[in-house]
């Protein structure tokens, strides 16, 4: 085995227990968990989002408010340590050069009339979550809109904050959209440095 993978399986498997450990403390005396948030974050950033996704599964399934952040920010680490992944094994090959062959339109106009579609989408679910909130009915689920700014939603749902003056005072909202801003970004690069784009 090589060095990076043992690195990956050293650091996930960690990361599955630091948060196990974390959860257990947590469930067994209802304090704050003994690791600190930022701490737990690091693992994550580090590699080891599949040990964070893992401990999600087994021991926290459920999907809340006061732990929505923790899942997009594993999933999050999962898609960036996948694409370097692809490539230090490769699965993609990366020409830097590539990028400044011409775009392939053929899937580039798809592209940005699903990015029209899902942005229009992720505006309309903020402003009618706002509308809620101002009537105290039922909301939308904060997993549900992190979900479509996820899948490319994050200029609608910024735009959304903007206008509805909502979620700007919710730091995975506030911080997360501009970061899944620059991920997308990346990702497209990434993409077309690989030659699917």
């Amino acid at each position: 085995m090589d060095c990076f993978l043992i690195y990956l399986i050293v650091v996930n498997v960690l990361t599955f227990l630091f948060f196990t450990i974390d959860f257990l403390y947590h469930w067994h005396t209802g304090n704050d968990g003994l690791i600190h948030p930022n701490v737990l974050n690091l693992f994550g950033v580090a590699g080891g989002g599949l040990g964070m996704l893992a401990a999600f599964l087994v021991w926290d399934r459920k999907v809340v408010k006061d732990n929505v952040a923790w899942r997009f920010i594993s999933i999050i680490c999962v898609v960036v340590w996948g694409m370097i992944v692809a490539v230090v094994y490769g699965f993609i090959d990366i020409d830097i050069q590539s990028l400044m062959k011409q775009l392939n339109m053929d899937i580039v106009i798809p592209l940005v009339v699903y990015l029209l579609i899902i942005n229009t989408v992720t505006f309309i679910l903020f402003v009618v979550d706002k509308i809620k909130a101002i009537r105290r009915s039922y909301r939308i689920r904060e997993y549900v809109l992190l979900m479509a700014c996820f899948l490319g939603g994050e200029i609608g749902g910024l735009l959304a904050m903007i206008v509805a003056n909502h979620k700007i005072r919710t730091w995975y909202f506030l911080f997360g959209l501009p970061f899944l801003f620059l991920l997308h970004g990346a990702v497209f690069l990434y993409c077309h440095a690989a030659g699917i784009v």
